[in-house]
């Protein structure tokens, strides 16, 4: 139910052009690993609290930390459950984000080629 929900809600912002606020409940933030190459080394999830917004092909993190906006270009699903998209953040610097529709939560994972962000998000009630 929750993916037929968060479908429906992703397909509207496109129709209506309104942008869809999530709720950013954790994060957890990661470096490139040096001794294993494309490996990343995760830092624990922490409960934090931010708007996540979605736009039609814009993607912006609100975090205490830094506001981050994202152009998403090229999009691939992956499989049932992720989706892909060839990005470039404010600085333009090339990353992806994905967009990860697990049962037990929703995530926003962005990976550049040395850091990576990982981001749990819910609707707001």
């Amino acid at each position: 139910m929750k993916k037929i929900v968060f479908a429906f809600m992703l397909l509207a912002n496109v129709a209506i052009a309104q942008p869809s606020v999530f709720h950013g409940v954790s994060l957890s933030i990661a470096h490139l690993n040096e001794d294993v190459k494309g490996e990343y080394i995760w830092s624990d999830m922490r409960e934090i609290d931010f708007p996540v917004i979605m736009h039609k092909d814009t993607l912006i993190m609100k975090s205490p930390y830094q506001t981050k906006r994202f152009v998403n270009s090229k999009y691939r699903r992956i499989d049932s459950e992720t989706e892909e998209w060839q990005s470039t953040d404010e600085d333009g610097e090339k990353c992806w984000v994905y967009l990860m529709d697990y049962d037990d939560a929703t995530y926003v994972r962005v990976e550049y080629a040395d850091r990576a962000y990982y981001v749990e998000i819910q609707l707001y009630d």
